[in-house]
């Protein structure tokens, strides 16, 4: 994070902090665990993982709950797969420690994307 005054401070990993008017926050990730249930993934998102080579079909059916048959969502298939509750991650959850729910009860999950597709959207209309 750059303060107007020109101090920059290293947040780590996961920290709140208060942001000023003026404030430059620059994010880096190098990838991302996802948020919440991997079984409640739009299946056409899945689908476009798998078009991409991100996730195998097998994968797509075993962890998300995703039938895909011949490059498309099979969507009678997905229901089948995510009613029977048997994906392997079914029921998994991932633990980010404290710090990291702390942070998600003041900047929830749909917040953060927003802000990221936002983000992203200035990017694209060549906005700094």
């Amino acid at each position: 994070m750059l303060n107007p005054d020109g101090e920059a401070q290293d947040i780590g990993r996961i920290k709140l902090l208060t942001m000023r008017e003026g404030d430059l926050l620059r994010m880096e990730s190098p990838s991302g665990g996802g948020f919440g249930d991997p079984s409640t993934r739009d299946p056409e998102l899945v689908l476009r993982d798998v078009l991409d080579g991100l996730v195998s079909p097998a994968d797509a059916a075993s962890i998300y709950g995703v039938a895909i048959e011949s490059g498309r969502v099979d969507a009678a298939a997905t229901r089948r797969l995510r009613a029977s509750g048997n994906t392997s991650d079914s029921g998994w959850r991932a633990s980010h420690g404290p710090e990291r729910s702390r942070y998600e009860t003041l900047w929830p999950p749909a917040a953060s994307v927003a802000f990221a597709d936002a983000l992203m959207r200035r990017r694209a209309c060549g906005e700094p």
